[in-house]
Protein backbone atom coordinates (compact mmCIF):
# COMPACT_ATOMS: atom_id res chain seq x y z
CA UNK A 1 0.00 0.00 0.00
CA UNK A 2 1.43 3.35 -0.97
CA UNK A 3 0.63 6.60 0.74
CA UNK A 4 2.57 9.80 1.07
CA UNK A 5 4.66 10.27 4.19
CA UNK A 6 2.50 13.27 5.08
CA UNK A 7 -0.70 11.18 4.86
CA UNK A 8 0.83 8.39 6.97
CA UNK A 9 1.99 10.82 9.66
CA UNK A 10 -1.34 12.65 9.79
CA UNK A 11 -3.31 9.40 9.94
CA UNK A 12 -1.16 8.17 12.81
CA UNK A 13 -1.45 11.51 14.59
CA UNK A 14 -5.24 11.42 14.30
CA UNK A 15 -5.47 7.82 15.51
CA UNK A 16 -3.37 8.61 18.56
CA UNK A 17 -5.34 11.75 19.43
CA UNK A 18 -8.85 10.29 19.33
CA UNK A 19 -10.41 8.51 22.30
CA UNK A 20 -13.16 6.15 21.18
CA UNK A 21 -13.82 4.62 24.62
CA UNK A 22 -17.13 6.43 25.24
CA UNK A 23 -18.44 5.41 21.81
CA UNK A 24 -17.23 1.82 22.17
CA UNK A 25 -19.24 1.25 25.32
CA UNK A 26 -22.42 2.34 23.49
CA UNK A 27 -22.14 -0.18 20.64
CA UNK A 28 -25.28 -2.31 20.74
CA UNK A 29 -24.51 -4.89 18.05
CA UNK A 30 -22.62 -8.13 18.57
CA UNK A 31 -19.05 -7.33 17.60
CA UNK A 32 -16.15 -9.50 16.50
CA UNK A 33 -12.74 -8.15 17.50
CA UNK A 34 -9.90 -9.90 15.65
CA UNK A 35 -6.32 -9.19 16.66
CA UNK A 36 -2.84 -10.65 16.18
CA UNK A 37 -0.41 -11.29 19.02
CA UNK A 38 2.49 -9.66 17.16
CA UNK A 39 0.97 -6.35 16.12
CA UNK A 40 3.76 -3.94 17.08
CA UNK A 41 1.81 -0.81 16.14
CA UNK A 42 -1.37 -1.75 18.03
CA UNK A 43 -0.49 -4.23 20.81
CA UNK A 44 -3.10 -6.83 21.74
CA UNK A 45 -3.32 -5.83 25.41
CA UNK A 46 -3.84 -2.12 24.81
CA UNK A 47 -5.89 -2.32 21.62
CA UNK A 48 -7.61 -5.61 20.81
CA UNK A 49 -8.22 -6.73 24.39
CA UNK A 50 -9.20 -3.26 25.52
CA UNK A 51 -11.64 -2.89 22.62
CA UNK A 52 -13.24 -6.24 23.43
CA UNK A 53 -13.50 -5.26 27.10
CA UNK A 54 -15.18 -1.96 26.26
CA UNK A 55 -17.68 -3.23 23.70
CA UNK A 56 -20.64 -5.04 25.26
CA UNK A 57 -21.45 -8.38 23.61
CA UNK A 58 -18.09 -8.58 21.86
CA UNK A 59 -16.06 -11.65 20.97
CA UNK A 60 -12.27 -11.47 20.86
CA UNK A 61 -10.46 -13.82 18.48
CA UNK A 62 -6.67 -13.80 18.83
CA UNK A 63 -4.36 -14.97 16.05
CA UNK A 64 -1.07 -16.28 17.45
CA UNK A 65 2.09 -15.01 15.75
CA UNK A 66 0.07 -12.65 13.54
CA UNK A 67 0.59 -8.94 13.09
CA UNK A 68 -1.32 -6.53 10.87
CA UNK A 69 -3.25 -7.18 7.67
CA UNK A 70 -4.79 -10.48 8.68
CA UNK A 71 -6.82 -10.40 5.47
CA UNK A 72 -3.55 -11.09 3.66
CA UNK A 73 -1.61 -13.29 6.08
CA UNK A 74 -4.49 -15.38 7.49
CA UNK A 75 -7.11 -15.06 4.76
CA UNK A 76 -8.73 -18.50 5.08
CA UNK A 77 -8.92 -18.46 8.86
CA UNK A 78 -10.22 -14.88 8.92
CA UNK A 79 -12.90 -15.64 6.34
CA UNK A 80 -13.93 -18.72 8.32
CA UNK A 81 -14.10 -16.75 11.56
CA UNK A 82 -16.15 -13.99 9.94
CA UNK A 83 -18.59 -16.46 8.41
CA UNK A 84 -18.92 -18.38 11.69
CA UNK A 85 -19.54 -15.17 13.65
CA UNK A 86 -22.13 -14.06 11.12
CA UNK A 87 -23.84 -17.45 11.15
CA UNK A 88 -23.86 -17.59 14.95
CA UNK A 89 -25.48 -14.17 15.18
CA UNK A 90 -28.11 -15.04 12.63
CA UNK A 91 -28.79 -18.40 14.28
CA UNK A 92 -29.35 -16.59 17.56
CA UNK A 93 -31.83 -14.26 15.88
CA UNK A 94 -33.59 -16.78 13.62
CA UNK A 95 -33.20 -20.09 15.43
CA UNK A 96 -31.13 -23.23 14.94
CA UNK A 97 -32.89 -24.22 11.71
CA UNK A 98 -30.31 -22.26 9.74
CA UNK A 99 -27.60 -24.72 8.75
CA UNK A 100 -26.26 -23.55 5.39
CA UNK A 101 -24.47 -20.29 4.69
CA UNK A 102 -26.79 -19.63 1.75
CA UNK A 103 -29.76 -19.77 4.07
CA UNK A 104 -27.97 -17.60 6.64
CA UNK A 105 -27.27 -14.92 4.03
CA UNK A 106 -30.85 -15.08 2.76
CA UNK A 107 -32.41 -14.68 6.22
CA UNK A 108 -29.90 -12.19 7.62
CA UNK A 109 -30.28 -9.76 4.74
CA UNK A 110 -33.92 -9.21 5.67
Amino acid sequence: MRVSLHAAVECTRSNLAVDFRPEASRITLSTLVVHGTHDAFAPLRTCGQRSADLIPDSTLVVYDNASRMLHLSHRDRLNGDLLAFHAAGCSARFGPEIHSLDRVDERCRQ
